[in-house]
């Protein structure tokens, strides 16, 4: 099923799960950006794919998400993955996040963590680049100037969730400075 005015594609999920990471992008530049590599590794029986992005993020306002649950909460979660990569059309520039939740069985284990991502695109397919985003995976991460825009990632973290927000805007230019 799929949502018509956000491309967003919904897998719909069992009435039991909880979302346990996700990411949403929001584009409110004046650019189109086209969906790079982007994929999930989920554990078998234990999660699922609640969202997956479209094929393009919009101009002026579009919205891509990707999400995913876990089943049978407090028992067993992860390892899962999901990840997504855009790219400009015409630099070949790419920006992407991608969230990991680590194995967790009875309420211990490690927390989910996020990496992001920024290089030149090879192909759609590739592989990013993946980096660690911050120390703190609380803390917002803005990506270098290199993309060309404004990129700002910011999490909301907690134990066995953790959902990471992109705005992208045009790159502000630098203030005038008023000679004096």
């Amino acid at each position: 099923m799929s949502d018509r005015s956000t491309g967003i594609q919904r897998l719909g999920s069992p009435a039991d799960t909880t979302t346990a990471i996700s990411m949403t992008f929001v584009n409110h530049s004046a650019t189109q950006f086209v969906r790079g590599n982007w994929g999930w590794v989920l554990e078998d029986s234990f999660g699922g794919l609640d969202s997956t992005p479209g094929p393009a993020l919009d101009a002026n306002g579009g919205l891509q998400s990707m999400a995913a649950s876990r089943i049978l909460t407090g028992i067993h979660a992860g390892p899962y993955y999901i990840w997504a990569a855009w790219a400009h059309p015409e630099t070949r520039r790419r920006f992407g996040v991608q969230i990991y939740l680590p194995f967790q069985m009875f309420d211990v284990g490690k927390p989910p963590h996020w990496y992001v991502a920024l290089d030149m695109l090879g192909t759609l397919d590739e592989e990013p680049d993946w980096e660690v985003s911050v120390d703190d995976p609380a803390d917002p991460y803005t990506f270098s100037s290199d993309a060309g825009f404004t990129i700002v990632a910011t999490p909301a973290p907690a134990y066995h969730s953790l959902d990471v927000n992109v705005l992208i805007h045009e790159e502000t230019a630098p203030a005038a400075r008023i000679p004096g």
